[in-house]
Order: structure tokens, then C-alpha cells, then sequence
């Protein structure tokens, strides 16, 4: 029984350092809580945990080394070592039951914490890491173009006026004759190009910024505080999602 709980104990040790990871925060968020989550996955995932094959495979782990030293000659090693990957297949069953939606569609936001970046641990490949960065710089482009026309001036109306006001009057004295209004050339650019171009320099400011930051003690609302007006729209999507509690 000593072996089992032991063992049990190692099979949970990920969600033990989880959990002290969320409650150590000040203020968990749901953003915070998806690299844990990941990286909780990654450890019940490992098909090596409770593989006793060979000395190289046991030497490289010290709980392996250990438990085997304690239990390896035992009559009931066996018998333990099956229940315990049995358990394990079991947990890692329900945890995808539980959190299925853990994919760049979601992880994304992670980079919203300056904490992480793409040189953080829980992405799962290049490919990932491409793609998050993808809809990172999608949505922060979404806020941009919104806000731009949001704050587009003049108006139609506005325009309707100005042309009002120029119009010819018979009454008007005109000394140097009919003056011809000289047109400015408007610009090619659209206001959506002009944000997206705005937005594209932003993400890869902030990403640079914050691409060695890492301190698992950082408080990355005091550092939203501090530079909201550095990247806006990077700010606008940061509120919208740290603003969502990781437990209920």
C-alpha cells in the first residue's frame, strides 16, 4: 500500500505545483491558467512514468531511481506498477475530457500576460507558436480598425456641409475672378491599411518587449498599468481577457 500511495503521490505532484502556482498569484486569470494546464498534460501525458524497462530509463529520473530502489525486489512491484499506470491512463482520459479546447484558438491570449512569450515552455511546437502569433496580431488588428473608424473624421454629413458652404452665390464679389478650388489628392490608403500597418509594428513592439520578461513573481497587471499607453490596442484585448478569473 506504501508503494501505491507513493506513487500516487507522484502521479498528482503536477497538480500540487499547479494549484501553488494559481494561489501564489495575487489575482489568477483564466490566461494564466491554460500554460499550467498544458504543462499538467505534458507530465500525466509521459509514457515513461511508471516504466521500469531498463537502468538508463531508471537512472534519469530521480523518482524512478528512487522508487525502485525502495520497491524493486518486492513480490508486489508488478502488481503496483500496473495499477499505478492504469490510474494514470484513467486521469489523463477525464483531463481531456475536462480542458479539450486547449489549441492555438484559445492559447493565443496567453501572450496578452507579458509573462509569457514564445519562448515559454507550453507551446507545443514551431507551428503552434506561428499560429498564435497569427491570431494574436488578427485580433489586435480587429481593435485597431475598429477604433480608426470609431475616430474617422469628417464625417459624410460634415462633407455635405463644407460643400454647402463653397457653393456658388450670385451676390459674391469676386475681384480676382472665379477662383478654381484646387483638389487634394486623397490618399490610396484606406483607414483599415493604415491601422493594420499600425497594429502589425505594435504586436511585434510588445513581443519584443516582453519576449525575456519570464519572472513567475511579475505582476503582469502592474505592467499593463504602466505601459497601456505603449501598446493600446495590445491593452484593449489584455483587459477583455486578464479581466476573467481562473476559478470560479
Amino acid at each position: 500500500e506504501w508503494a501505491t500511495i507513493h506513487g500516487i503521490c507522484y502521479l498528482l505532484g503536477s497538480f500540487d505545483s499547479g494549484t501553488k502556482i494559481l494561489s501564489g498569484e495575487k489575482y489568477s486569470t483564466f490566461v494564466t491558467a491554460f500554460p499550467v494546464l498544458r504543462l499538467i498534460k505534458e507530465k500525466i501525458a509521459s509514457g515513461s512514468m511508471f516504466v521500469f524497462g531498463d537502468e538508463s530509463n531508471i537512472e534519469e529520473s530521480k523518482f524512478r531511481k528512487n522508487f525502485f530502489g525502495q520497491y524493486g525486489n518486492e513480490d508486489f512491484f508488478e502488481s503496483v506498477i500496473r495499477d499505478l499506470s492504469n490510474c494514470q491512463v484513467l486521469l489523463l482520459t477525464d483531463f481531456n475530457k475536462r480542458f479539450r479546447a486547449m489549441d492555438a484558438s484559445i492559447m493565443w491570449t496567453t501572450l496578452l500576460d507579458p509573462r509569457f512569450s514564445l519562448k515559454s515552455s507550453h507551446w507545443k511546437d514551431a507551428a503552434e507558436k506561428a499560429q498564435v502569433k497569427d491570431l494574436l496580431l488578427e485580433n489586435v488588428e480587429a481593435v485597431a480598425a475598429k477604433q480608426a473608424y470609431a475616430a474617422r473624421i469628417p464625417t459624410s454629413e460634415e462633407d455635405s456641409s463644407a460643400s454647402n458652404n463653397d457653393s456658388d452665390d450670385e451676390n459674391a464679389i469676386r475681384i480676382f475672378g472665379d477662383e478654381k478650388r484646387i483638389q487634394t489628392p486623397r490618399s490610396n490608403i484606406t483607414v483599415k491599411e493604415k491601422a493594420v500597418a499600425h497594429a502589425n509594428q505594435e504586436v511585434l513592439s510588445y513581443m519584443l518587449a516582453t519576449e525575456s520578461i519570464g519572472k513567475p513573481s511579475f505582476d503582469p497587471l502592474d505592467w499593463w498599468r504602466v505601459h497601456k499607453h505603449w501598446y493600446p490596442n495590445v491593452a484593449a484585448l489584455a483587459r477583455k481577457w486578464l479581466s476573467v478569473p481562473a476559478t470560479s
